[in-house]
């Protein structure tokens, strides 16, 4: 399971740090995706978000769900089990959660 807190990928004018090795952007991209899919949707249930897995050679599906008491995302993919959770993502820019981030 992959414990990722967003701030980690993030430079301090919210975008990927640019020194990351290529496998290391196409996460974080995934990540902020996850993100972004998920708080459109706003389901406190695992959902389907639409999304396809980011590991080579998957054909799954990532399903997500968000808990916003402890302002964390679950994410897992339907094929091949990879999943994680996903904290610190509240007021970035790819939050589209309608709540004031106190």
């Amino acid at each position: 399971m992959y414990i990722s807190n967003i701030k980690h990928f993030l430079d301090e004018e919210c975008n990927i740090v640019k020194e990351m090795r290529p496998s290391g952007r196409k996460f974080a991209s995934f990540l902020l995706l996850v993100i972004d899919h998920t708080t459109k949707l706003q389901e406190e249930e695992i959902t389907d978000i639409d999304l396809r897995c980011y590991k080579r050679g998957c054909h799954g599906y990532i399903l997500a769900e968000l808990n916003l008491q402890e302002n964390s995302i679950y994410w897992g993919c339907t094929d091949c089990g990879n999943e994680g959770i996903i904290s610190e993502w509240r007021g970035s820019k790819w939050d589209n959660t309608s709540d004031e981030v106190g």
